[in-house]
Order: C-alpha cells, then sequence, then structure tokens
C-alpha cells in the first residue's frame, strides 16, 4: 500500500497536499483592515486525505477542504475542515485511498458502491439561504453550517432540485436575486440532458428547463443576461470504453469545435441555438450582456488543450507553458441563421482567468474586471526553476472600455490564487472596493492573504493576514457580506 505521495508536480510546491482542519483566532495583520469590511472569505481546495491509491492523480481529484476567513472590525479568524463527503467518511475508515481516477467509478477499489456519492465537493463553495453549498459538477452538493463548516449532508435544496448533477459554478441574479444553477449530463454520466433551475430568494423554484445538447456536454461554467442563458461547452469527448478499461473517461477532441448553448431563459429549452468557434478551449466566464440584438461574452479562449492531462485520442495534448489563453469577447448574432460565433476583441496579451467583477453587473454592461495573469518575464527561474501548475503571479484591473490594464505582483518568487472582490459601499461606482486573495509565498512554504484597494491596485495590499499554515492551491471562492461570528 502506497502510504507516499508522489514525488509529481501536481503535489509539490503549493500543490503538496496541506491536510489541516481546525479553527484559528485572530490572525496575525500587516496593515489596517477597513471598518466596513465585515463578513467572510470562504474558499475550497482540492487536499487528498490520502495518497493516491493508483499511484498518482491529476490535481482535479483531491478532497474538498473548505477555508472561512471570518472578518470583523479589524479581526480575522480563521476555520478550515474537509467537507465530510461518502468519499472522505470511507477513506477514513480505511485508513488509505478508495477512488481511482477522475469521474471514473470503474477505477475504484472493489469496497466502494456504485451508490456511492463519490463527490469531492472542491471546486467551489457558494451561500445559498442560511448555508453554505459546497460543489462538485459531477454530483449534488454538500450543505454546510456557514459559521462552524460542520458538514449538514447532500442537499437537493429540499427536493426541488431533480437532476443528479450540479454546477460548480451557479450565479445570483442581480436584478432578482435569484439564484441560477444547472446541472449536465443531468441524468447520467453518458446523457446529453442540460437542465437550468431558478430559485427566488426565498428559496423557492420558479423555473425549471430541460433541453438536449448535440452531443454529451461538458459544460464547466454559464453565464446569463435578462433574457438568455449562454452554455460554453468544451471539446471533448466522453470515452466510456476506455473508462471501463481503467482509462480515463474524459478525453481531447481535436476536431470538435466550441460549442455555445445560447437558450432564453423564459422558454422551454425547444429552442436552444448552439453557437461555435473553432478549436480551443474556453475558460470560466467573466461577463455576459446584450446589446442591439446580439449577445456579448466575455472569457478567456486557449489556443489548445488547457487540460493537458486528458490528451485526444493518439496522445497528443501540449505543455501547459504552450497554451496562450488571454481574454476576448466573443458575439452571438441572434438575428442570423447560422451558427457562427465571432470573437470581436481581445483585451489582454497575456494568458488570463479567474476573473472578478462587480456582481451589481452580472449580465449587464459593464467597465472593470479583476483577473489574475501569468508573465513568466516577473518570474525569477535561477531561483525557483520552472513555476508550477496553475501559475499566476499578477493581479490585474483591465478597462474594459479602453483595454488598458494595471497591476500588481507579489514579487519573483510567489504566485497567486483566486481573488474575491469587495465592493466598499452599497453605492460605491462600478468596480470600486476591495480585492482579497491568497499569495503563495514558494520560497518560505507558506501563505498570505492580502488585501488590496481597486483604487490604487499596483501600490499593492493595504493589509496583510498571516495565514498561520500554508494554503494549498485553491479553486474557487467567494466574500459573503455579513457573514462572521
Amino acid at each position: 500500500m502506497n502510504s507516499i505521495f508522489p514525488d509529481t508536480p501536481n503535489f509539490k510546491g503549493p500543490l503538496a497536499p496541506v491536510r489541516i482542519e481546525g479553527k484559528v483566532i485572530n490572525l496575525e495583520v500587516q496593515g489596517t483592515i477597513p471598518a466596513e469590511i465585515n463578513g467572510a472569505f470562504v474558499r475550497v481546495q482540492p487536499d487528498p486525505l490520502y495518497p493516491p491509491m493508483l499511484g498518482n492523480d491529476i490535481f482535479f481529484n483531491g478532497d474538498g477542504v473548505v477555508s472561512s476567513f471570518q472578518f470583523s472590525n479589524g479581526h480575522v479568524d480563521l476555520v478550515q475542515r474537509y467537507v465530510e463527503t461518502d468519499r472522505v467518511k470511507l477513506q477514513r475508515n480505511a485508513k488509505r485511498s478508495l477512488f481511482g481516477l477522475y469521474r471514473n467509478p470503474y477505477t475504484n477499489d472493489a469496497s466502494v458502491s456504485q451508490e456511492t456519492v463519490y463527490s469531492t465537493a472542491n471546486t467551489n463553495v457558494v451561500q445559498f439561504q442560511n448555508k453554505l453549498l459546497a460543489l462538485k459538477e459531477d454530483n449534488l452538493p454538500y450543505a454546510m453550517d456557514p459559521v462552524t463548516l460542520e458538514t449538514l449532508g447532500v442537499d437537493d435544496l429540499d427536493g426541488q432540485f431533480t437532476a443528479r448533477t450540479f454546477t460548480a459554478h451557479p450565479k445570483v441574479d442581480p436584478e432578482t436575486n435569484n439564484f441560477l444553477t444547472y446541472s449536465y449530463r443531468a441524468k447520467g454520466e453518458q446523457s446529453k440532458d442540460i437542465a437550468f433551475y431558478e430559485f427566488n430568494d426565498k428559496g423557492e423554484k420558479v423555473k425549471e428547463i430541460w433541453f438536449e445538447a448535440p452531443l454529451i456536454p461538458f459544460i464547466h461554467d454559464f453565464c446569463f443576461t435578462d433574457n438568455y442563458l449562454i452554455f460554453p461547452v468544451i471539446p471533448t469527448d466522453h470515452n466510456q470504453s476506455n473508462g471501463e478499461a481503467g482509462g480515463a473517461i474524459f478525453q481531447w477532441n481535436y476536431e470538435r469545435d466550441i460549442l455555445f448553448g445560447v437558450v432564453k431563459r423564459d422558454g422551454d429549452g425547444s429552442d436552444a441555438r448552439w453557437f461555435r468557434l473553432p478549436n480551443g478551449f474556453p475558460g470560466h466566464v467573466q461577463n455576459t450582456f446584450e446589446k442591439d440584438g446580439k449577445i456579448y461574452c466575455d472569457l478567456s479562449l486557449g489556443d489548445d488543450n488547457v487540460f493537458s492531462w486528458w490528451p485526444d485520442k493518439h496522445g497528443r495534448a501540449p505543455s501547459p507553458d504552450e497554451v496562450h489563453a488571454p481574454l476576448q469577447r466573443v458575439e452571438f448574432d441572434l438575428s442570423s441563421h447560422d451558427d457562427k460565433a465571432t470573437v470581436t476583441d481581445v483585451f489582454t496579451d497575456l494568458s488570463v482567468e479567474f476573473y472578478k467583477v462587480d456582481d451589481r453587473f452580472l449580465g449587464k454592461p459593464y467597465r472593470y474586471a479583476y483577473p489574475i495573469a501569468t508573465d513568466v518575464s516577473l518570474w525569477d527561474f535561477d531561483q525557483m526553476g520552472p513555476p508550477h501548475p496553475f501559475f499566476f503571479n499578477m493581479l490585474c484591473k483591465v478597462d474594459m472600455e479602453n483595454k488598458s490594464l494595471t497591476y500588481w505582483s507579489p514579487g519573483p518568487t510567489d504566485s497567486l490564487q483566486e481573488p474575491v472582490f469587495i465592493l466598499r459601499s452599497d453605492d460605491a461606482p462600478e468596480g470600486d472596493g476591495y480585492i482579497l486573495l491568497v499569495v503563495n509565498r514558494l520560497k518560505t512554504n507558506s501563505s498570505d492573504l492580502v488585501l488590496l484597494d481597486t483604487a490604487n491596485l499596483s501600490n499593492g495590499p493595504i493589509a496583510t493576514i498571516k495565514c498561520p499554515f500554508r494554503m494549498r492551491q485553491g479553486l474557487h471562492g467567494n466574500w459573503i457580506n455579513g457573514l462572521n461570528q
């Protein structure tokens, strides 16, 4: 039995497992946290409880650990706990890993029942009503207590959510405060079905739309406008026979276009249209809006397969440093009679991802965005060697109107995790507030949480919160205003 984590890039540096649970009161703070910042920064990191059963694994297959940095009156407390999934409970009982390849039940230990909820709950954590939902898009959410992070169990939103899977990227419509979410492969892993759900601010379901994709889809994110829903489909194949033989189920396909499903919010799904762009990788969606009968969707578009651990059927896959993914604007002309989407603008030369905007402007025309970006010219290769996987070393402020960019970089031996945006006040101008994000201090194998003012981003942090232990590289998180002890 392997009891040592592998010496591979996905288990070294900021991706080395941490596996710490606990609560730390009154973290050290350098600088001053503004009095108006009261709430919690909740984030999740894939953090494998045990070394991988098959000897190695991808980063996305770690067990979900939720961190909650709870801000109150200039002080910060930290709570961190594993999501007590079926998977975690089984592994703790066995004292070893029981799960094989990503989303491939055919490679799990024989003791794992097909009825097990095999979610890692490791991709995002959001607020819904009076609880947190820890999310992984291949299963239903796990609910958690918003303060203690106690796991409350699998949650189907009081029986209202009937699809089998739940996205890691639900949204809140700022016009109605309604909670928007969806499921892909909604009837099972070989299903073409997509289901959209909308819940009002009381948690009551007010809309449900079902429709089919042209193929078994892989849809990590979606976006919306006042009238439409947009679903970007990553060009992969579902290779069932390879999965049953013990290989990867997901397989890149260079012959497929990127698909964008466009569906009316007030329809029944029968109006779904599928627009196309040439093969590439659609990243997370930054924002989307309508103008003059057209939809504009802003996202990073990789020129090759970002998920290089899933090569195509010939074994072809790029090196991660070969993929270029700038921020681009895609236009869908609703009056046209063909399925062609068009890239109308490119906003950055740099590869960017993990962006945040002012949530009051989701689904609407907007001006400012805050992505993290990669610029290896700022990296100290002599001292640190090649950058680690999922490497970002710039926090940017992008003015979408004039295509200008200002930035802050933490230094030549540090890297960044996904930011969150905190609004300065309810009546603040668009994008006026603070950015909060984790910095990987790679030279000292430690982490800081830094706070920057968007009005002077390039000046660097106005406060640095010292993490009492290293944060493993995380995926997604959110700021929840007013949520603290």
